[in-house]
């Protein structure tokens, strides 16, 4: 299927749960219209349906989405980029019975020009050994909890880079690159409620900018919170798309 940006902005995501699925030997499905991957509700954010694109309604299609989203054990969450999808879908997926739950920006961020940042000290690779550290931390940026279940399957994934920035001793910063040929997903960036603002996040952005290109990625790529996307346009991120999340 053609990668448009607003895919790009997903595939990382994409991966990320379709490799929870495998590891698990749960149920997936993926056609032209969409992918779904039945993960453990523990799993949640990895357990979801993504709309590749629904460019005209189709009423057996939309039955299909309920249902898969309706079973036991049903996908947490379906997300769609608006851009892809036909004018009146998210009215009717409201009307089954769907609401939005987390609306996202779709951003990417082009390798090739990126600046040659310094290293920092302060941030260091997780290893199996420091995951519990680095999961307290994240959780408690998120305010969630349970989340170990799905870091425990991706440490082990030779794609899969946790990142931490430590101060004073303590974890207090949080970051996952995954690579997904020469797209590298972001996701769980999060700082302790405690020392935020003081530029944790932003410095792990930047050393994941560096690290990348290392990695033979050419863009990086991921799905920005309101409170984050200002974060990442000064670094360079630039919008693709509006991302919406619904729960059933």
């Amino acid at each position: 299927m053609e990668k448009t940006p607003s895919f790009l902005a997903f595939e990382s995501l994409i991966d990320l749960s379709k490799k929870a699925s495998i590891i698990k030997n749960r149920e997936y499905e993926e056609n032209e219209y969409f992918c779904f991957y039945r993960n453990f509700t523990y799993l949640s954010w990895y357990s979801r349906l993504n709309i590749y694109k629904m460019p005209f309604k189709d009423e057996k299609m939309l039955e299909r989405i309920k249902k898969l989203c309706s079973e036991p054990a049903s996908p947490k969450y379906l997300s769609l980029a608006e851009e892809d999808v036909y004018k009146g879908f998210d009215d009717d997926l409201k009307k089954a019975g769907f609401t939005v739950v987390k609306p996202q920006k779709g951003m990417l961020y082009d390798l090739k020009d990126a600046p040659d940042y310094e290293t920092d000290k302060n941030i260091e690779l997780i290893t199996k050994k420091t995951l519990p550290e680095w999961i307290t931390a994240c959780e408690n940026g998120f305010g969630k909890s349970n989340t170990s279940p799905a870091f425990n399957l991706f440490i082990n994934d030779k794609k899969c880079y946790f990142y931490g920035y430590r101060e004073k001793g303590k974890l207090v910063a949080t970051a996952l690159l995954n690579v997904c040929g020469t797209n590298g997903g972001i996701h769980e960036v999060a700082t302790v409620n405690e020392y935020r603002n003081k530029g944790y996040a932003t410095a792990l952005i930047k050393h994941i900018i560096k690290e990348s290109k290392k990695l033979g990625c050419d863009i990086l790529s991921l799905q920005a919170s309101v409170f984050g996307e200002p974060v990442y346009k000064k670094l360079g991120f630039n919008v693709v798309s509006s991302i919406l999340n619904y729960k059933l």
